[in-house]
């Protein structure tokens, strides 16, 4: 078994190329350096160095051991990690999220639910790896995650709609369309994840002023600006219905409903309760 800190000497000597660098950055003496490199070559019984006076430098073989050694130090801080992620779950359910909608719900589970919830959304790229390295429990997604190691959930669908001012004309429509509402200046909570894109794209001609949650609620007592909000609880501070002004209206068109998902390990032991009483709980409308 090779001492991990001869590892750790001899990618350092790789990458900075001296002994006393060397030294330097592991804090340790030059002689004990150059006591640790001649055990290593012990070890694995190969030349790793070329030397001549004052000078020092690696083989062909020193420059291949160093590659190696490299790696099993990477995959020995990956396995402190993991193991680290996985005793924390043992203790608290980890929840993150590529869409922020159902934050508010769970929060609300707080009384009964141990969990920990990201503060930061997940990029969609990170959800299998970050399932994977234990760093979070489950992730809810607004798409199914597709990998043979992981179970996806349907909880239920977000629906996006807008809250208009009600002596606008459109105010009596049970239903109106992003084409409706071309044109328009938009104030729109910063944290909202894809719908950001999304609103965007579909009303590509729109003025949208993102704000903070309390800036957001000061905008929407004191001025007649449309604004979004979906059929989960908001996180807007301060709100907890729309303003008498304001009507709320469902956008019809497909886009605006997005299916969301809860994905985990199918190794992974949820709270008995978690899943049914989320589909129980989630908003229809």
């Amino acid at each position: 078994m090779i001492p991990v800190y001869l590892l750790q000497e001899l990618v350092t000597f790789a990458d900075k190329r001296t002994l006393a660098a060397t030294a330097d950055t592991l804090h340790v003496t030059q002689p004990s350096i150059t006591r640790g490199m001649q055990k290593l070559e012990t070890l694995l019984d190969v030349q790793l160095f070329e030397r001549q006076p004052n000078k020092i430098w690696l083989t062909k073989t020193g420059e291949y051991a160093a590659q190696q050694a490299k790696q099993l130090l990477d995959l020995q801080a990956d396995l402190q990690v993991k193991v680290k992620n996985f005793d924390h779950q043992q203790r608290q359910l980890m929840i993150g999220m590529t869409i922020p909608g159902p934050r508010k719900l769970l929060q609300s589970y707080s009384s009964w639910l141990n969990a920990e919830i990201d503060s930061q959304l997940l990029d969609n790229k990170n959800v299998v790896s970050t399932l994977k390295d234990h760093v979070d429990s489950v992730v809810f997604t607004n798409f199914k995650v597709l990998d043979p190691a992981v179970t996806a959930v349907f909880i239920g669908h977000e629906n996006l709609s807008v809250n208009i001012d009600q002596f606008t004309f459109q105010a009596n429509q049970k239903t109106i369309t992003f084409q409706e509402l071309r044109g328009r200046t938009f104030i729109v909570y910063s944290d909202i994840g894809p719908w950001r894109d999304l609103i965007q794209r579909e009303i590509p001609d729109a003025k949208f002023m993102y704000q903070s949650s309390d800036a957001l609620s000061e905008l929407i007592a004191h001025s007649h600006y449309p604004y979004f909000t979906t059929n989960l609880p908001t996180r807007i501070n301060g709100l907890k219905e729309a303003p008498r002004n304001r009507v709320r209206i469902p956008i019809s068109d497909s886009q605006a409903s997005m299916s969301i998902y809860a994905n985990y390990l199918k190794t992974t032991q949820l709270p008995a309760n978690l899943i049914a009483t989320l589909k129980r709980d989630w908003p229809q409308n």
